[in-house]
Formats: C-alpha cells, structure tokens, sequence
C-alpha cells in the first residue's frame, strides 16, 4: 500500500479538477494513492476523473451530497491505513515539489503530526493575484500547545487547501472534521493536534489557492450566512479550549476572532457588527478600552482599530497605548503604515485631508478588500466622490462594495476622475500603479497608492 493518500473531495468542480488532478500527478514523490471522492456532482466530474489511466488515482461516488466536513470524513474513512493523508481542495493546484517537501518534513520531525505550505493566490482563470497568502516568511515549528497559544491569538495560518497529516495521530486521537465549524473545521482539527504533537508550517508558496466565488467543495445544503459560519466556529473553539481546560487563553479565543475573522465579515454591515458582537458576547464599546484592544499589533488587529474608530467606537482617551504602540518610524511596511493610519484617527485626522488640499473631489478605487472599505468611508465622510472600485478579478465585476460599482479596469478607457487610489497591500502594488498610470486617458489624473497617502500626513507624535 503507497505510504501517502492525496484525498480530494469534490462537488461540480470538473472546470478545474482536470488541472488539480494533472498537478497532483506530476509530483516529484511518486509513492501516493490519489483519492477523489465525488459528492454526488452533477456536472462531468465522473468523465474527467476517468479520463486519466493512472493507476494511482481511486475514485469514489457519494450517493448523496452530503456537508462539507461529512466529505472530508469520508476521504478520512476511505484512507484505510495510509501513513501520511494529504487533504487538498478541489480546484486549486500544487507545485511539484509539494508533495516531496511535505513528506521531508513528517520524516525529519517525528513529533511533528501535521504540516502545511504557504501558497500564493491565483484567480478563477488562473492568473496571479498574489506570490504569498500569508505574511509568514520562514517555517514555523510549533511545539504542543504553542500553535494553538499563536492562532488564538493572531493568525489562523492553516487552510484546507494542502494539510498534510499522519495517519496514527487521527486515530490516536480519534480526530474527525467538526460539523458544526463548517469551512473552519480543519483549523479546530491542528488545533487538537496541536494539545499532543507538534505542528509546522512551510512559509514557501508551494502551491495555487484559487479565489473565486463559487461553493466549496462538498458543498453544504444548510447554505448558512457567512457571519453566522464565523460564529459558529467561534462557539467551536471556545468550546475546546473548555473541554481541555485551556481558561488561560479563553479571551484568546475571543480576541483571536476579532483579530482574523469577524470584523473582516462584519464591516459589510452595522447591522451584522451588531449581530455578531451580541453573539460573541462583546461589548464593543466597552472592550475598545481594554488594554488588550490596544495590544493586537499584528497587521488584522490594526485593521479592527481602523474599523471601530472610524465607526465611532473610540477616541483618544479610550487608546491606553497609544504613546506605546504608535511610534513614529520610517519603516514603509504595511503593518507601520497602518499604525500611522491608526494615529491618525486617534488624533482626529483623516487621510482625505492630503489629497482634499490638492484639489481631488472625485476618485477611482483600484481593490476591493478591507483597505478600500476604509477609504471608501474617509472619502465618503469628506466630500470626495468614489466613482467606482476596480478590480482584476472578473469574478468580482458587477458586485458592490458599500453602494459602489466594481468593474475591470477597462472602466478607465471611458471616464475621467481626478486620481486613483492603489489599495493593494503586498508589495506588487507598485506594479499596478504602474499599470493604472499606462491606461489612463487623461494624464493629469494622480495615480496614489494608500500607503502614499497616509505617508503625505506628517505629525510628531
């Protein structure tokens, strides 16, 4: 029997899988069992999985769409006596030395029990959007506990898209994917792990996670809100960090979620930031006093200060460290960048007052995550029109962010607004302004990136 099963379970993916499967087949290590397990698709599936002659590749047909996690159980169940189990998604594709890397690192580290690869990011069409998914840039080796200690607190680093697992520690532990945390299931089950062995994370990109707006694979038939996901799987890890008298870092688990998931899910809406915050049992107003508020110095945590002080959440009086955190420096990063965002605010000044003061009244916004969300609502908030949000995804045209349209660049060809603002965080930024400034029709249009903009502000702290 091959000593690693690749398990791919799969629903109504057949536009993609071709190329996942070709990706999987052409690793370096050769000694695999490819698993696909079909959640009753309705697609072709069953064609282009039977157009490979690979006698590695085993294939299996649910008779019913059954839950995300519930597909994942099976391939656990189908994996008989597989040493090492590869869990890996549907659409999204692996470099050829993954495979190889993954097993090197369960050989060298007897104690480590899972381990996964960063990724970089591609479209639905397969092109680049991003070299990196995480901003971890060398390996991590987590000793029991520690892993769970770092992702209660800042990061959830883990996606389903490329774990790699031992076979005994799911057993040993008798470890199945949690029903109830949906699409996060796989980051409660390193966090098990995590309570008895040791846990490492690849900080290459070994691997392509696709973004695109389509379901996941096995999909779900209750099809819950996404918020209510999030709470869902909050509710999970509370519960396990309950049941293996884990208190200590019980407000980890709510300031870990603050930190990854829900204000990034909540800033859509006032109406779902109160929603969830009555859920998780937080009393925001209250909670943007507490030091530990203040203390969430990553990249995600500065975005929530962002968030809540531009909803009028907090002022200066209520930042406890503000002399501590928001210290000036040269450093251009984002993470800086957004601690001088963050001051700002704090002392009552808004990035729209640079670029109000050299004449701009009306904008385009190239990104559509959290970062143009903020800027959307500065400008909004001060007399500066944004025309329209522009975006490379074109599974993203035709969607809104806050009332505004987003659409290709192509949009650029045809009107005329006084500058565009580059929201793109990694560093590739450059290069779109560069392509923003190659299109445009009229060449006194300004082309800025956000970290220009908060960089025009200059003020001693």
């Amino acid at each position: 029997m091959p000593k690693l099963t690749i398990a791919i379970p799969t629903y109504n993916r057949s536009r993609y899988l071709r190329d996942v499967i070709k990706s999987v087949l052409v690793q370096t290590y050769r000694d695999f069992e490819l698993l696909i397990v079909d959640n009753a698709s309705t697609d072709d599936t069953t064609e282009v999985v039977k157009s490979f002659s690979d006698s590695r590749i085993r294939y299996v047909r649910n008779d019913k769409t059954i839950s995300i996690s519930e597909n994942w159980n099976r391939c656990i169940s189908l994996c008989g006596n597989s040493e090492y189990i590869m869990f890996f998604s549907d659409d999204d594709l692996m470099k050829e030395t993954l495979v190889q890397r993954s097993i090197d690192i369960l050989e060298k580290y007897p104690d480590v029990a899972v381990v996964q690869s960063d990724f970089a990011g591609i479209d639905h069409n397969g092109n680049m959007i991003s070299d990196k998914i995480s901003n971890i840039h060398k390996d991590q080796y987590y000793k029991p506990l520690e892993f769970i200690d770092s992702n209660l607190t800042y990061q959830y680093a883990f996606g389903i898209f490329a774990m790699m697992v031992r076979g005994e520690s799911l057993k040993e532990r008798k470890l199945e994917f949690n029903n109830k945390a949906l699409g996060w299931s796989h980051i409660l089950m390193c966090l098990s792990l995590n309570l008895q062995y040791a846990v490492y994370f690849i900080a290459d990109p070994l691997g392509y996670y696709r973004y695109h707006g389509t379901g996941s694979s096995g999909q779900d038939s209750r099809k819950p809100t996404v918020y209510k996901d999030v709470v869902d799987f909050y509710q999970e890890v509370v519960k396990f960090v309950r049941v293996n008298e884990l208190t200590s870092l019980l407000h980890k688990a709510k300031h870990g979620l603050l930190n990854y998931e829900f204000l990034r899910l909540a800033y859509q809406s006032d109406e779902r930031l109160k929603f969830t915050s009555e859920l998780l049992d937080l009393n925001l107003r209250e909670f943007i006093k507490s030091p530990d508020f203040w203390k969430m110095d990553s990249t995600n945590g500065l975005k929530n200060q962002l968030f809540l002080l531009s909803h009028g959440y907090g002022s200066p009086k209520d930042s406890v460290r503000t002399d501590v955190i928001y210290q000036h420096t040269h450093d251009t990063g984002p993470l800086e960048i957004y601690r001088k965002w963050v001051s700002m605010l704090l002392h009552g000044h808004t990035i729209s007052e640079s670029i109000k003061n050299m004449g701009v009244s009306r904008v385009a916004i190239f990104g559509t995550r959290i970062t143009a969300y903020f800027i959307i609502q500065d400008f909004e908030q001060n007399g500066i029109t944004v025309e329209s949000l522009l975006d490379n995804n074109g599974n993203m045209h035709g969607r809104s962010v806050s009332g505004i349209p987003v659409q290709g660049m192509d949009w650029l060809d045809s009107h005329r607004v006084d500058a565009v603002i580059v929201t793109i965080e990694g560093e590739h930024r450059e290069g779109i302004k560069k392509q923003i400034q190659d299109k445009l029709v009229d060449a006194n249009t300004q082309v800025y990136t956000w970290i220009d903009l908060v960089q025009k502000y200059d003020f001693n702290l």
